[in-house]
């Protein structure tokens, strides 16, 4: 039986009895600045990716049904194996969607496994919907959890169609300690084709530069921050391993394409000075694994390739670091979480990490995921957005 029917197949199970149970308490005292990453995973086009595996990266494969503007049939980047259902008031796009959520979702609730006995969890689904769309994903993955023991610990289940700030996403007033942020997205449509095509950063069979269409879905078990400052008694999870993530760091700039490539790689090593201080000392260690949208863009991996060995030369690229775009094509809205999941997968307890974005015109991202046994700073960083984040060259771990 497909995986797709996952939803179907949960819904005909009776609900335990524990369902109904409260969960933990709720807290109102949340940071904006400030998460935990425990856990993550991703199915993409290059295989699951989890602790400990970075798959090689994906193959490009003709599309059958879309073409590019030049009436050649697109190269893409697709997950193997997700075949939609057709599902009543879903368009072509939600029932992807939906597929990809499916066949994610059992790895992801397993992630849930993690939390200490009795402790309640929100989840949050980022993914481009539109309302009524929604409302049938977020009531079938309702279902799947209410078939299982967790169901007694969920709290609050919401939509957003965002998902490239995980603060953003994971913000509210009040809500568990706890929450299992789902991101999804494809490309592989008409509409989301043409939107990259009038942006001119689609990758056509006649031109390669560009981003090829892509998807991913990915699960990532993050900690809501209390106030209090880090590593305080008061903060869970201050002693647990896992990794802090920051607000982004984002700089404003003219468009690359009106810069020189001197002054983009000044723009990068001024960024990187920002986002990885050196330590007391003059200590000057790099990040364990770099983490970039996208290499595949016109100039974006001279403007990095050029910062990072004048600031850190024994800094293996090829083996430390990975970009997405070239490494399973454009996810989307899917994009920092699976960065996220790939810094995860391919860091050891301790290990830290440098998550860049550098796809956008105006606009350079910056987000560190360091590990919670390093010292680190309470001064939050500059500012979060809801722009993608940057990916560099590929690196495999078994």
């Amino acid at each position: 039986m497909s995986r797709a029917s996952i939803f179907d197949r949960l819904s005909e199970r009776p609900e335990p009895a524990s369902a109904a149970q409260a969960p933990a308490a709720r807290r109102h005292d949340f940071r904006t600045d400030r998460l935990r990453l425990v856990d993550g995973l991703a199915l993409t086009p290059a295989g699951l990716v989890a602790a400990g595996e970075v798959p090689a990266p994906a193959r490009l494969a003709q599309s059958r049904e879309l073409h590019g503007p030049d009436g050649f049939r697109l190269l893409v980047q697709a997950v193997p194996e997700v075949v939609p259902e057709p599902a009543p008031g879903l368009d072509a796009k939600a029932q992807r969607l939906q597929a990809l959520l499916q066949g994610v979702l059992v790895d992801a609730l397993m992630l849930l496994d993690a939390l200490p006995e009795g402790e309640g969890f929100d989840i949050v689904l980022s993914a481009p919907l539109r309302t009524a769309a929604a409302e049938v994903v977020t009531d079938g993955l309702r279902r799947a959890v209410a078939a299982t023991e967790l169901a007694r610990g969920l709290g609050e289940l919401r939509h957003l169609a965002a998902g490239q700030d995980p603060h953003a996403a994971l913000a509210a007033p009040d809500g568990q300690g706890h929450v299992l942020w789902l991101v999804v997205d494809s490309l592989l449509n008409l509409e989301d084709i043409a939107a990259l095509h009038r942006r001119d950063r689609l990758a056509l069979p006649t031109r390669q530069a560009g981003l090829y269409p892509g998807e991913a879905a990915v699960a990532l078990l993050m900690q809501r921050v209390p106030e209090g400052g880090e590593g305080g008694e008061d903060e869970p999870g201050a002693s647990a391993p896992g990794w802090w993530l920051d607000a982004a760091i984002r700089r404003e700039h003219p468009g690359r394409s009106t810069l020189g490539a001197a002054a983009r790689q000044r723009l990068v090593a001024e960024l990187l000075a920002q986002a990885w201080p050196a330590g007391e000392g003059g200590e000057d260690d790099p990040p364990a694994f770099l983490v970039v949208d996208s290499l595949g863009l016109p100039g974006r991996t001279q403007e990095l390739v050029g910062p990072l060995l004048a600031r850190w030369p024994a800094l293996d690229i090829i083996e430390q670091g990975l970009g997405v775009d070239t490494w399973g094509g454009w996810p989307g809205e899917a994009l920092t979480a699976l960065q996220l999941a790939l810094a995860r997968a391919a860091l050891a307890p301790g290990e830290s990490a440098l998550l860049l974005g550098l796809a956008e015109e105006t606009g350079t991202r910056a987000l560190t995921l360091r590990a919670c046994d390093e010292a680190a700073t309470d001064d939050a960083p500059a500012t979060t957005d809801d722009h993608p984040a940057t990916p560099p060259a590929d690196r495999r771990r078994s």
